[in-house]
């Protein structure tokens, strides 16, 4: 697992996932992706299609605390990661909020978002976060336990236009202690 550089871009390699950038052509795919996922991934429906556009052409620059990534498996696009800013709460400087979405029922449950999160999350680290969460939706077991299995820890519930959420969230100093090469 790594990180490789390309100029200024650069992509997270796991060993069978890729968080990069996405590319201008994928719009389309990432369109197509989110209109299957459940209102309990996305609670306000997609991101329409020009914000979508400015997101891919932004993709791979950690701006004011918010990057979009997508997750390449198997040589294709299957899903993305993310940093972001919540509307309805502030969070503390070094603290990141992070969601992820695997679009086909057929990439879940092979262990690529797990690795997905892994290798994003352990990159915000290195980048000086102090902490990250993530929501998972109370009926989305799976996420829940992906956050689990990873070392973070529930911190509360959310609601989130109208969908209730587990907030789950580690620290850097729990992330190093559990993920240390040591």
């Amino acid at each position: 697992m790594g990180v490789v550089r390309i100029g200024m871009m650069f992509k997270l390699e796991g060993e069978r996932v890729v968080v990069r950038p996405f590319r201008d052509d994928e719009l389309e795919l990432w369109i197509a992706g989110q209109n299957q996922l459940a209102g309990e991934a996305l609670p306000g429906g997609p991101p329409d299609r020009e914000r979508l556009r400015r997101r891919i052409e932004e993709s791979g620059a950690f701006r004011n605390g918010e990057i979009d990534m997508g997750i390449q498996a198997e040589g294709r696009l299957i899903g993305y990661i993310q940093t972001y800013r919540p509307q309805a709460r502030v969070l503390p400087p070094h603290v990141y909020e992070m969601g992820v979405a695997l679009w086909g029922r057929g990439d879940r449950g092979k262990g690529y978002g797990t690795e997905a999160v892994q290798v994003f999350v352990n990159w915000l680290f290195e980048q000086g976060a102090h902490q990250v969460q993530g929501g998972a939706a109370v009926t989305n077991h799976v996420m829940g336990r992906v956050f689990e299995k990873l070392g973070f820890k529930a911190l509360g519930r959310l609601d989130v236009e109208g969908v209730e959420e587990i907030l789950y969230g580690v620290t850097a100093a729990e992330w190093a202690k559990r993920f240390s090469k040591s």
